[in-house]
């Protein structure tokens, strides 16, 4: 109609019209088949009367989705063409349902392999299995989240869900990082480390269970928690799940939040801030880990004993949208379950597809503190630039900052503040930069801004090789990688400059994987 080609207008006519194609399609060959499919199979709700989840129903429910992968794509493909609109609510409603359909359609993908392992996940093949649960805090920055303070196992028998006691990660034991060797009673050697991996992040990664997020592939570190859980005593474990305090606040906020042993209630308002804030003022340094294993066991007790009462569309939202921002990271010791789970891009793996490629941007607190609740980070990607070999050329530039004031700086609990003579100042912040290449690409033309530490600073059995005051390039996983430790007195902030090229097998524009900060609880803007 002519009200499609009016300026600014037409856009929004079409984009509304392309909405509700996708909406009719989803709806008609997606979601009706799913309803009669599991009213004709007879396999009951997807919740059962114990609050379990259903393994049989959802086993329908993946067969189903797995039958509709056509309509998905296509669902999927009409979204992805709409452009920006001008009017705000149309734009809201096109990129709300642009990650539907996108969910909808990698889930039609991986419901094969879903349906096949549901029962395995989750104990209904007559066996239980043990998921340990991995509480990360984004005020210690660790690569592939934040540093894991406890541990807690998780029980799953024919769908119903338990959660055991956590356990400091120091409880786990501790390797003696200059010799590989263990420290204690000596009956279990320290995990294995690459001499690519000890160049790229230093021997910290097999140190102290805490410390193994600092490789930023959770598939590399989910193995290591799962070898040192067992040798601790505590069992076999089945797969891991890294989950954080924004996603904790995720879950509170379905199901009303809990009240802890000393009286303190934690919702869907105030997790967050409290788990990273409020706590290392309020608590002993030998309570804050204890607290947050006790919000973690308490908010997934709550969600539990509330699943027949939870809205499933927003738990599976709050799933969907934590896992895709690296704060809930699964993965499993069961090659077809990681697999499925891999489609969607939540097990926090590496990329290694030359098509879709990938930047990462990782980050590292060697603060010896909780000073990462100061850091605000900010990577900038440019127009793409399409080579004639098929490559595409990218000028990028990453930044970080340390929002502390002197106010704040000088009230800072000991536990809080920085520890590690590099950082100068009891204020400051010292963290690692890694950058990952895409798959088959390449950084060059590294260039950086602020207080790159050098050889003269750097010392001692943990760190990397620093050999200048700067970036230094290596290779991992085949992945070309540049490193580099910046100093941020308060205030202040660093910044690397780059151009990535992606390999010539590249069918997607650059997107961005990178270490999820404390940042949008703290409020920091964009440095």
């Amino acid at each position: 109609g002519v009200a499609t080609v009016v300026p600014f207008v037409g856009s929004d006519v079409k984009a509304v019209r392309g909405l509700a194609h996708a909406d009719n399609l989803l709806c008609s060959d997606v979601l009706v088949p799913l309803t009669e499919s599991l009213v004709a199979s007879g396999a009951g709700p997807l919740i059962g009367d114990q609050n379990n989840l259903n393994a049989d129903a959802l086993e329908v429910c993946f067969r189903t989705f797995a039958g509709a992968q056509g309509a998905a794509n296509e669902s999927r493909s009409a979204v992805e063409r709409l452009d920006s609109c001008a009017i705000g609510q149309v734009d809201s409603a096109r990129r709300s349902v642009r990650t539907a359909t996108r969910l909808f359609d990698t889930l039609s993908e991986a419901s094969e392999q879903l349906a096949a392992r549901v029962h395995w996940l989750l104990g209904a093949d007559g066996g239980q299995r043990t998921y340990l649960i991995a509480a990360q805090n984004n005020v210690e920055l660790r690569a592939n989240g934040g540093y894991t303070g406890s541990f807690g196992p998780m029980f799953v028998t024919d769908g119903i869900l338990d959660v055991g006691d956590f356990v400091s990660g120091f409880g786990l034991g501790r390797f003696d990082t200059p010799n590989f060797r263990p420290i204690g009673d000596g009956s279990a050697p320290a995990p294995d480390i690459s001499g690519e991996e000890l160049r790229v992040f230093g021997t910290r990664v097999t140190w102290v269970p805490c410390e193994y997020g600092f490789n930023p592939d959770f598939t590399v570190a989910a193995p290591r928690w799962k070898y040192v859980w067992s040798v601790a005593g505590y069992g076999d474990i089945d797969g891991v799940v890294a989950l954080d305090p924004v996603f904790l606040q995720k879950l509170l906020g379905l199901v009303g939040g809990v009240t802890t042993g000393n009286g303190t209630v934690v919702d869907g308002e105030n997790a967050a801030h409290l788990l990273m804030y409020d706590t290392y003022r309020n608590y002993g340094s030998a309570d804050q880990d204890a607290f947050f294993a006790e919000v973690a066991k308490l908010a997934f007790h709550e969600v539990v004993g509330s699943l027949r009462d939870v809205d499933m569309v927003e738990l599976l939202r709050a799933f969907a949208s934590s896992a895709n921002d690296g704060r809930l990271i699964f993965w499993f010791d069961d090659i077809d379950s990681e697999s499925a789970f891999g489609r969607f891009g939540w097990t926090g793996a590496l990329s290694h597809d030359a098509t879709a490629p990938v930047l990462g941007v990782y980050y590292n607190d060697d603060v010896w503190g909780k000073m990462s609740w100061y850091l605000s980070t900010r990577t900038r990607i440019g127009q793409e630039t399409v080579n004639p070999d098929g490559s595409r050329t990218y000028q990028v530039t990453s930044t970080m900052k340390n929002n502390i004031d002197e106010q704040e700086g000088a009230s800072l609990p000991s536990y809080v503040k920085g520890h590690n003579p590099w950082c100068g100042s009891d204020d400051g912040i010292v963290a690692w930069v890694h950058l990952f290449a895409p798959e088959g690409g390449k950084i060059t033309n590294v260039t950086w801004e602020g207080d790159f530490l050098g050889p003269d600073t750097v010392r001692g059995p943990l760190v990397s090789a620093i050999q200048v005051a700067g970036m230094h390039e290596a290779s991992y996983q085949g992945i070309n990688v540049w490193y580099g430790i910046a100093r941020l007195k308060a205030g202040q902030s660093a910044t690397v400059t780059y151009t990535v090229t992606t390999s010539s097998q590249a069918e997607q524009s650059l997107s961005l994987d990178t270490t999820p900060t404390a940042q949008v609880v703290a409020g920091w803007p964009n440095p």
